[in-house]
C-alpha cells in the first residue's frame, strides 16, 4: 500500500469515525426521565437529569455565558475574504432544540403555569416567580428554557406567535418574547372588544 493510499484510508477512517461520533452524540440524550419534575422533588429530578445531559455533552447549552455559534464564517479564497455558511451552527441549534425538548418532557403538568383566564401580564409574572424560585435553589434557567416554558402554557389563539418564533433563525430573548406577547395580547383584546361591540 502506497503512502498516498494509506493517507487516504486514514483520512476516510477518521472522517467516518467523526461522523459516527457526531451521530452517536446526537442521540445520547435519550427520552425524558419517568421521574417528572414537581414542586417537591427538585433534588431527585436534578440528580437524574443532570448526569444525562452531561453524558450527552449538552451542558454548555445550560450555561448563559456560552454564546451561540455564528451563522457564517469568514474565509480567505484566492486572496479575497468571503462569507460561508457555518454548518457547525446548524448542529449547535439542533442540539439546543433537542435539549429543550428533553427538559420540557421532564416537567410535570402541575409545574408549568397555564395562561387560562389570566391576563398576559399575570401569566408572565407567574412564570417569572417560577424561574426565580428555581434560580434560588439551583442554576438560573437560560433564556431558551424560560421561552420554552412560556410558550408551553399559551392557548391556541397564540399559535401565530409560536409559528413566527419557529421561523426565526436567531433565538429570541425573554424580554423580546415578553414584548411580543404583550403587544399581541393587546391586539387580541382590541379584536375581542370590537367583536363584542358589533354584536
Amino acid at each position: 500500500m502506497t503512502p498516498n493510499t494509506m493517507g487516504a484510508v486514514t483520512t476516510t477512517s477518521s472522517s467516518a469515525f467523526a461522523s459516527s461520533s457526531t451521530s452517536t452524540n446526537s442521540s445520547l440524550l435519550g427520552s425524558p426521565p419517568q421521574e417528572k419534575l414537581t414542586r417537591g422533588n427538585f433534588l431527585l429530578w436534578k440528580a437524574i437529569v443532570l448526569p444525562q445531559i452531561k453524558g450527552a455533552q449538552r451542558e454548555h447549552h445550560l450555561d448563559e455565558k456560552s454564546l451561540a455559534l455564528p451563522t457564517t464564517l469568514t474565509i480567505t479564497k484566492d486572496g479575497k475574504e468571503e462569507q460561508v455558511v457555518n454548518f457547525a451552527r446548524s448542529l449547535w441549534y439542533a442540539q439546543q432544540q433537542q435539549l429543550q425538548g428533553y427538559l420540557m418532557g421532564s416537567l410535570s403538568r402541575d409545574i408549568l403555569p397555564q395562561k387560562g383566564n389570566m391576563t398576559m401580564a399575570e401569566y408572565l409574572g407567574k412564570i417569572k416567580s417560577l424561574t426565580d424560585e428555581v434560580a434560588s435553589i439551583a442554576t438560573a434557567l437560560s433564556d431558551p428554557e424560560i421561552v420554552s416554558k412560556i410558550l408551553a402554557g399559551l392557548d391556541m389563539e397564540y399559535n401565530l406567535v409560536v409559528l413566527a418564533l419557529a421561523a426565526r433563525v436567531e433565538p429570541i430573548t425573554v424580554q423580546e418574547l415578553y414584548s411580543h406577547l404583550l403587544s399581541f395580547d393587546a391586539c387580541l383584546s382590541l379584536l375581542h372588544g370590537a367583536n363584542s361591540a358589533s354584536r
